[in-house]
């Protein structure tokens, strides 16, 4: 494992359980950053260098918060998304089981630490689909793809897939 690998661990660590991260003197925060962004970890490594109150230089700072603060806000929309969906389908008695990164969210210290970019959820499609098209309608989202397999459904950016 290379030293950059290692301070990248010790960044997430920190992040996670709030110890102080050991970072290499000569830390690459652009390729931390490009790392950041590509393996949906960015948050992860602001927060384990806010926790370790490791200062980063200003320029890759700046965009460190923009991106965090962008993924607060999606995760916000997310989880009042999902919070509406799953309200209506428990009032129509829709069978359903959210699956991966909205149940995952809440094991995080800060939900916006675990980005994903659509809310999964089992349905039994055979005898619910009239009710739910029903219902995703009501809530605004439209219906963007289907297949043997998932039924795809968007709102504002917010990616539903069923």
């Amino acid at each position: 494992m290379t030293s950059f690998q290692k301070d990248i661990f010790s960044l997430i660590k920190s992040a996670l359980d709030g110890s102080a991260a050991e970072i290499s003197e000569d830390f690459d925060w652009q390729s931390a950053l490009d790392c950041g962004y590509k393996s949906k970890i960015l948050p992860l490594l602001y927060y384990g260098a806010y926790n370790s109150e490791i200062k980063i230089p200003a320029d890759i700072d700046t965009e460190f918060q923009t991106a965090t603060i962008k993924y607060l806000m999606q995760n916000e929309q997310q989880l009042y998304e999902f919070k509406c969906i799953s309200d209506r389908f428990e009032e129509e008695k829709i069978k359903y089981v959210p699956l991966k990164g909205i149940l995952q969210k809440k094991l995080y210290p800060k939900p916006e630490m675990r980005p994903m970019g659509d809310i999964d959820i089992l349905i039994d499609k055979s005898e619910q689909y009239d009710k739910i098209r029903r219902i995703m309608s009501e809530l605004g989202y439209i219906a963007e793809k289907e297949s043997d397999h998932e039924l795809v459904w968007i709102k504002n950016r917010i990616m539903i897939e069923l």
